[in-house]
């Protein structure tokens, strides 16, 4: 039996992870320029370090297996 809003969730899920990992760099930037706020520097010259860049890359592929696992056992449920 097939739980369609299981499958649904997980695609989700999956779709938001690759592109957390696609887009990592432009969403650390954002993230970046958000923390920015309030402070004493410029928003436009924030970057975002390269270990956060690397981090949300890494959980954006995190959040891509588990989506795709959550709708392959959706599948089979």
């Amino acid at each position: 039996m097939v739980a369609p809003m299981g499958v649904a969730a997980g695609l989700v899920v999956a779709l938001a992870g690759a592109v957390l990992a696609r887009y990592a760099r432009a969403v650390s930037n954002i993230q970046e320029r958000l923390d920015a706020i309030g402070s004493n520097r410029r928003v436009e010259a924030v970057e975002a370090a390269d270990w956060k860049v690397l981090l949300n890359r890494v959980i954006g592929g995190c959040l891509l297996a588990v989506g795709l696992l959550v709708a392959l056992f959706a599948l089979g449920a």
